[in-house]
């Protein structure tokens, strides 16, 4: 039958009397597919010169385009699929009357043979579907938009896979640049941006919902379809723009940019990288956008830098799983500026994420893949959470925890830890919340879990959300402590410590990029410290060394990061880290019995050293107060007790050393940690010195005089690096502190050519309101010290004149001008108000005239009431105004 029909055209094209009979209502089923195929092989086989065209036939698009609709919606309501993409009113009456035609019942493998033949036709020929002779522009949008909108819905059907790859083959022909003028010739670039972007929309909103099986290979037919669209607009770009303000639009970019992010953590390399080219065709639309406009792109895509190294990136295809992986994450990092599209691409993905952990926690024999999904999924929100805090925090002063406050958080487990912060709501918050209880699960697969979530959150972890991290570690191990018992020490809590620890080495060792600026954003003495005391009380098992040696060397590593870290209270800090690690140093090496634990031990007390050399660089030491004793005099023994200590660690040393020589085939590797140990202490003690030679000279001086030759050596080599250093021996004065004093007064009350005050201004920016009366009291003392108290007052003034809103609030707020008045009143206007109301209180007080006169406002009281609150009252005022008061 296809043979007589493709003859009958050829010989006769004009004679529609087979046509009519295809399409008749009475024709059976096998009529429509004779009469498809048929028309597909006269367009697809070679023509002859003499053969008619296919043109010949395109006055019946208006009922194919019919035959196309229903057949759809017969398969769709088959397959018990969604809806279509939107309806369209596109059918004319004469249409829907021949639409009739087709209602016939057909069984479903006909009707999806029959469905299969016209998505063939479309892509054969798509001119045969989009002619439209005689209709206005809206029609013909509206046809072609059902059209493009029935082969979309056909592209995720997994059951229907040859129908589903001709529609992904007839949308790309309806996409090239020629084809789209024919989807509307009154009005192309309005109705491209009105139809492409539906099937953008459409299309990315099922790969965002893992709706499709064959995502990747779709992923990648999407890309030709970006490219389409691109060549259409360089086609047009003098119009480009137009009609391209519409929601479709802009909401078709979104939902392509979070498709895009959310294939960045699939399993699936090559659909990564896949996805990594099409940010590349986002850029060039953007690019053609703007160039009409004449806006910078990033008005469009503001994250346009970082899509552009994307882009670049695909093309290592040379590159492994993991390297792959690390470097998508190092991008998404640098995307600096928060849109609707990494918002939405990052809580999809939180969702999902949600739901694979429970699926890894419930099922511990989860494939290799799906684990691999969940790693890549927890490195992408690590990585991307820091531009999804931008839009959830405005920018301002940086808030910092206090070092050493009081412990007032209640002590508990690690598995039922919340965080006490106002953002624990957030996403972000149970994010992290959630990654700090898997730190400690102990689940079948608990010891990969842990490990990847140490390894993501140390070293992938966004730096913007390294404040946040760093609060949320501080309140969980500060539970660990309560002055009302003692500190639980278990498997969960010492679990949470070592994560700890390994996280934060990883975090400051890792020097990513943009690091240095958040660093400093949240303190970390309290947690650091808290640390130190929870690992001092684990003993001296195995597992605590090995423990203790990772904090010290964490210890290191926060030293070397110094610069970019804010400490409230560094001097004290330090101090109190040196007088926790040196009670480490020779605390079991000696006591050791196995060799194995000795190795352990020196690893310990090399570790130890090397911090307390980082520790001890520059820093005064700062004896507890409420001793009793006179400053220097507890310098002194503090002193003392350190270079003791080192002394006596270089005497084991050299003990151990001569032992070994006796011992036949010692290990060289032990020799080489004894010299490495006795360098480090060399090093702490000149650091110690050189720091503190007012207080320490006279206890080490000694040493250059000592009968051994060896200590003699020690205390040359301590004394030229001090002098490499360049100590000053000045401090050695009498007058070193009032010296030291002097300068530092000079120093904040240093006044500028216009007499501003910089280093007092910067004091009043950056100490927090509630140490504003501490920082008045100060501020008045040294100023009017200096006779400069008037440029104080002015300064501060004109500060608090030039941020009130109104005059009625000057002075009435909580400032620090405010402070400083009142301050100033308070020193300086008690003389004069001793001298203005001292005679009349006294008369008050002692003239019989004025003893039996009621003060009280209320007349009805009592007189007796009166008489005591009067003087009451007046007691109280000669009490404040320092009056003497007569007992007569």
């Amino acid at each position: 039958m296809i043979d007589c029909f493709v003859s009958c055209f050829r010989i006769n094209p004009h004679n529609n009397q087979h046509f009519k009979v295809c399409l008749a209502s009475s024709s059976p089923p096998s009529f429509h597919f004779v009469l498809v195929n048929s028309l597909h092989r006269i367009i697809t086989n070679s023509p002859l010169d003499w053969w008619p065209k296919i043109d010949a036939v395109y006055c019946y698009s208006g009922e194919l385009r019919v035959m196309f609709s229903e057949t759809l919606g017969h398969v769709m309501r088959g397959c018990s699929t969604h809806a279509p993409l939107r309806s369209t009113p596109s059918l004319t009456f004469k249409e829907k009357m021949t639409s009739l035609k087709f209602k016939e019942k057909t069984t479903d493998l006909d009707t999806r043979s029959l469905l299969l033949a016209l998505v063939k036709l479309i892509h054969s020929d798509p001119k045969l579907m989009l002619h439209n002779p005689g209709k206005q522009g809206q029609e013909i949008q509206s046809s072609t938009a059902e059209l493009i909108t029935g082969l979309v819905q056909l592209v995720p059907l997994a059951n229907m896979g040859e129908c589903s790859q001709e529609a992904m083959e007839a949308l790309l022909v309806l996409h090239q640049p020629e084809t789209i003028e024919l989807w509307n010739p009154d009005a192309p670039i309005e109705t491209f941006w009105d139809i492409s972007s539906q099937v953008l929309f459409f299309i990315c909103k099922k790969l965002v919902g893992h709706q499709m099986i064959n995502s990747t290979e779709i992923l990648k037919w999407l890309r030709e379809i970006l490219i389409c669209r691109n060549k259409f607009l360089l086609r047009n770009k003098e119009r480009a723009t137009v009609g391209s303000g519409i929601p479709i639009c802009r909401q078709a970019q979104t939902k392509l940019e979070v498709c895009l992010y959310m294939f960045l953590w699939s399993p699936d390399m090559e659909a990564v990288l896949v996805a990594m080219s099409c940010f590349r065709h986002l850029c060039e639309e953007a690019e053609v956008r703007c160039c009409v406009d004449e806006v910078p792109v990033q008005t469009i895509l503001p994250n346009y830098n970082t899509f552009i190294e994307f882009a670049s990136v695909s093309n290592m295809m040379s590159t492994g799983r993991s390297a792959l992986q690390k470097r998508v994450m190092a991008l998404l990092r640098r995307i600096e500026h928060p849109t609707a599209g990494n918002k939405e691409a990052w809580e999809d993905t939180h969702a999902k994420w949600e739901q694979a952990t429970k699926l890894i926690l419930t099922h511990p024999k989860t494939k290799l893949e799906d684990g691999q999904e969940w790693i890549n999924m927890t490195g992408f929100l690590c990585a991307l959470g820091g531009v999804c805090l931008q839009q959830r925090s405005a920018p301002g002063l940086a808030t910092y925890s206090p070092p050493m406050g009081p412990l007032s958080e209640r002590k508990g487990s690690m598995i039922s830890m919340g965080s006490c912060e106002g953002n624990t709501e957030t996403p972000l918050g149970r994010f992290l919340d959630r990654l700090l209880s898997l730190m400690v699960c102990s689940h079948e697969k608990g010891v990969q879990i842990r490990t990847n979530i140490k390894d993501l959150v140390g070293l992938e972890l966004s730096p913007a959300l390294y404040p946040m991290l760093f609060n949320k570690l501080k309140n969980g191990i500060s539970r660990f402590f309560d002055a009302q018992g003692p500190v639980p020490i278990n498997d969960t809590n010492t679990q949470f410590v070592e994560q700890t620890i390994a996280i934060m080495k990883n975090l400051l060792d890792n020097h990513t990029e943009g690091s240095s600026e958040h660093l400093g954003q949240a303190s970390i003495e309290t947690m650091m410290l808290n640390l130190v005391r929870y690992v001092r009380i684990l003993g001296n098992i195995v597992h605590a060394i090995q423990i203790k040696t990772k904090l010290c060397q964490l210890v290191e590593v926060m030293m070397e990061r110094r610069d970019d870290l804010s400490f409230c209270q560094e001097m004290k800090f330090r101090n109190k880290m040196v007088e926790y690690l040196t009670d480490w140093v020779m605390g079991t090496s000696n006591q050791a019995a196995d060799d194995d634990v000795k190795c352990l031990t020196r690893d310990l007390d090399q570790a130890s050293m090397e911090a307390v050399v980082s520790l001890l660089a520059g820093l005064p030491l700062q004896p507890e107060e409420g001793d009793g004793v006179e400053l220097m005099e507890a310098k002194s023994q503090l002193f003392l007790k350190y270079f003791t200590l080192f002394m006596n660690l270089l005497n084991d040393c050299s003990e151990v050393e001569d032992d070994g020589q006796q011992v036949a085939g010692r290990k060289r590797g032990m020799s080489r940690r004894l010299a490495s140990l006795r360098h480090c202490t060399v090093l702490a003690m000149s650091n110690l010195l050189n720091a503190n030679v007012d207080s320490g000279l006279m206890h080490s001086i000694g040493l250059g005089y000592h009968k051994d030759l060896q200590t003699r050596a020690t205390f040359m080599e301590v004394l030229t690096k001090i002098l490499q250093q360049g100590t000053e021996f000045d401090t050695l004065a009498e007058t070193v502190l009032a010296d030291r004093f002097e300068r530092l007064v000079e120093l904040v009350t240093m006044m500028g050519d216009q007499g501003e005050l910089p280093i007092a201004m910067a004091l009043a920016n950056v100490v927090p309101c509630s140490q504003w009366d501490e920082l008045a009291r100060v501020l008045v003392t040294l100023f009017d010290s200096r006779h400069l108290l008037y440029q104080l007052l002015w300064n501060m003034f004109s500060k608090e004149v030039e941020l009130a809103d109104s005059m009625q609030t000057l002075f009435r707020g909580n400032s620090l001008a405010s402070k400083i008045m009142t301050f100033c009143f308070k020193v300086y206007g008690a003389t004069y108000l001793q001298k203005l109301l001292e005679p009349l209180l006294r008369g008050v007080i002692t003239a019989p005239e004025w003893q039996l006169i009621s003060f009280e406002v209320d007349p009805t009281s009592s007189l007796w009431c009166v008489y005591d609150c009067g003087d009451f009252f007046c007691a109280h005022l000669c009490s404040v105004g320092n009056l003497p008061l007569s007992t007569e």
